[in-house]
């Protein structure tokens, strides 16, 4: 199951960042003067926003090495991140060397609830993507372990609706060779639309795909079939519009649960053999504007004799 994360965070809380001079006096001397110039200024920061506590910048120190114990996380979250299976550094980048230590494996304690979802999202590093694993348990729950790949940056494990409500552990591991850098997220169902970065955050049809086959792969309608897709219409070539069956559908209630529902079942028809690509069925719309409005279009003569204001 994949869903997907923002590509920016919108941040709300405040942390003021001033350059500041420093010096060593006795106890009654004056604090130093903070000079708020060019290295001042206000960053909003939203609550629940969390980083990795063993990061790289820590991680460089002398003697240090990766957490020992799991980092405890609220509710909801979004959480950014670092592993790596070994110490390696950076290719060179202006002249500059960066180096990183290892640390294979991340590990939270995140209170969840029947039917909530922990989602992680890979960004790789600058030498590479290596693979991550996510892994959920707890409470006599152990779902499968989902991992990344570059056709799934993201994956995402859900508790069964049965599940207790308590505290849960979520591993991160890197599983193959190199560092990653990572984003992972608890949020409500209702916050979902926000955790696009998979999806262009556009509004499409639920229940609904775009499929193009591959045409050189014999039989990959076929494939289609045992309940994944239904052939809606033939759009020319290639591209299907595809309709999920209702035996695939979990009957989600909300718009924001249809949505990912749609999202996940587009994921698992982008991996079945003979589909070259699966995308949702985005609504469009004009920008509702004639050329007659143009500055430029009263010194055009052509335009009038094909009548292109009405085709526009």
């Amino acid at each position: 199951m994949r869903r997907t994360l923002p590509q920016y965070l919108v941040l709300s809380g405040v942390v003021l960042f001033a350059g500041c001079g420093g010096g060593s006096g006795s106890s009654e001397s004056q604090p130093p003067a903070i000079d708020l110039g060019p290295l001042s200024g206000v960053i909003s920061i939203e609550s629940g926003s969390r980083i990795d506590q063993d990061t790289m910048d820590q991680l460089r120190f002398t003697d240090a090495s990766p957490a020992s114990g799991a980092q405890t996380l609220p509710a909801s979250f979004v959480l950014a991140g670092f592993v790596s299976s070994r110490n390696g550094s950076y290719p060179l980048l202006n002249g500059q060397l960066f180096s990183y230590a290892a640390d294979p494996v991340d590990t939270y304690t995140v209170p969840m609830g029947p039917g909530e979802t922990v989602i992680l999202r890979n960004f790789g590093g600058r030498d590479g993507v290596a693979e991550l694993e996510l892994r959920v348990s707890g409470n006599g729950e152990t779902p499968q372990p989902e991992q990344t790949s570059p056709e799934t940056p993201s994956v995402s494990i859900r508790l069964d609706d049965t599940a207790a409500v308590a505290n849960y552990t979520v591993e991160v591991s890197v599983t193959g060779d190199g560092p990653a850098r990572y984003v992972l997220v608890k949020a409500a169902d209702t916050q979902l639309d926000s955790l696009s970065l998979d999806w262009p955050d556009h509004q499409f049809l639920p229940q609904q795909a775009i499929v193009t086959l591959d045409s050189s792969a014999p039989g990959a309608m076929s494939s289609m079939a045992a309940g994944t897709a239904n052939a809606e219409r033939h759009l020319g070539g290639a591209d299907w519009l595809m309709r999920m069956p209702a035996q695939a559908s979990s009957r989600a209630v909300s718009a924001t649960q249809m949505q990912a529902e749609t999202l996940s079942w587009i994921t698992q028809l982008r991996q079945m053999p003979g589909v070259k690509d699966a995308v949702p069925n985005y609504q469009m719309s004009s920008m509702q504007s004639s050329p007659v409005d143009e500055p430029l279009y009263r010194l055009q003569w052509h335009y009038d004799l094909v009548n292109a204001p009405g085709a526009w």
